[in-house]
């Protein structure tokens, strides 16, 4: 295997784990601080952060370099295109959001426990949304003997719902649960909502974006709630830099075949 150059940005934990499996394989990676990103073949953002830092380092990048991250937006695809750079969204190969999925369910389980004053088994717990994060969320949540509930507007997934031991919910009642995490980018807790929710209730939201719950809200009324991105770098960094690793490898192999 041909050895490429990387230079890493970021300071978590998955890229500093990023870089070590990378050098272990014969590979060359810096940190960001060490060089300029103008000496290498690839540039390798963080999540959730990479539109911020591609806006900081865009002007250093030269024409051939291949840039990694996360849920590039249009501006950074038209920005790249115009510098003849390549943008590789970890995100869309082949099994990682799959995979990643995996970590971010054995994230919130950690979340939950530490944040909870109940135990999780024997706990009414809602799980908003039923894609690839909210899938595993409720699986994990039922193997912990919880009593898990799917607010899911979509029947067609309601068999796979009742397969993951959790039950199909279309409406929901807030008031209902101690443990609420929400998957949906829409502001579905609202400051009304929220005013029907349990005081000692844990709300843990993964939405995207502006995410799905009333943070503000959920402090006037004592609620304890927490935004949680970047699960896997914090729970499980080895395991989320390998999967990384392993895109990063077929994507420069397969383009440096292709010059």
């Amino acid at each position: 295997m041909k050895q490429f150059r990387f230079l890493v940005y970021g300071k978590d934990e998955r890229q500093r784990c990023l870089k070590e499996i990378l050098e272990n394989r014969g590979h060359v990676a810096k940190n960001a601080e060490e060089s300029s990103a103008g000496f290498f073949d690839a540039i390798l953002l963080p999540l959730p952060e990479t539109e911020t830092f591609f806006g900081k380092i865009k002007e250093e990048l030269v024409p051939g370099q291949i840039v990694f991250g996360a849920n590039f937006g249009q501006s950074v695809a038209c920005q790249a295109k115009e510098k003849k750079i390549t943008v590789v969204d970890y995100m869309k190969a082949d099994g990682v959001a799959e995979k990643n999925a995996v970590s971010v369910a054995e994230g919130i389980l950690a979340e939950a426990i530490c944040a909870m004053k109940e135990n999780l088994c024997g706990s009414r717990c809602l799980v908003c949304g039923f894609g690839r994060c909210g899938s595993r969320i409720a699986e994990r949540l039922a193997a912990c003997q919880a009593d898990v509930d799917v607010f899911e507007k979509e029947d067609q997934k309601r068999q796979a719902v009742e397969a993951a031991g959790a039950v199909w919910r279309p409406h929901a009642d807030p008031g209902a649960y101690e443990l609420i995490v929400n998957t949906v980018p829409q502001p579905l807790f609202t400051g009304q909502v929220l005013s029907r929710c349990k005081k000692e209730v844990c709300i843990l939201d993964l939405a995207s974006g502006n995410g799905g719950v009333d943070l503000e809200s959920c402090k006037a009324y004592g609620i304890c709630a927490k935004r949680c991105p970047g699960l896997p770098a914090r729970y499980a960094p080895k395991t989320a830099a390998k999967i990384l690793a392993d895109v990063i490898e077929k994507e420069m192999d397969v383009r440096k075949k292709g010059e």
